[in-house]
């Protein structure tokens, strides 16, 4: 399987798929709780689940795409 360094230690490789046209690559981060932009606490309630997809530099002339898998936290 094609193995893609992405350079970003807070996220994890799930799964990646190689298409004739493109790469896609699925990552996830690897923190259990956040701390709120708002009153600085950690809070690991997770009350929302969301996917970016990004473009990332192309790779032997195929453009890559990478999908983040992100956790939205409530804050207590």
């Amino acid at each position: 399987m094609f193995s893609v360094l992405l350079e970003l230690p807070e996220f994890e490789v799930v799964n990646q798929e190689i298409f004739l046209t493109h790469y896609f690559v699925h990552v996830e981060k690897k923190a259990e709780e956040e701390r709120c932009i708002y009153c600085g606490f950690h809070s690991s309630v997770v009350h929302d689940k969301r996917t970016r997809k990004v473009r990332d530099l192309p790779i032997l002339n195929k453009p890559l795409y990478v999908n983040l898998y992100v956790n939205r936290y409530r804050c207590q």
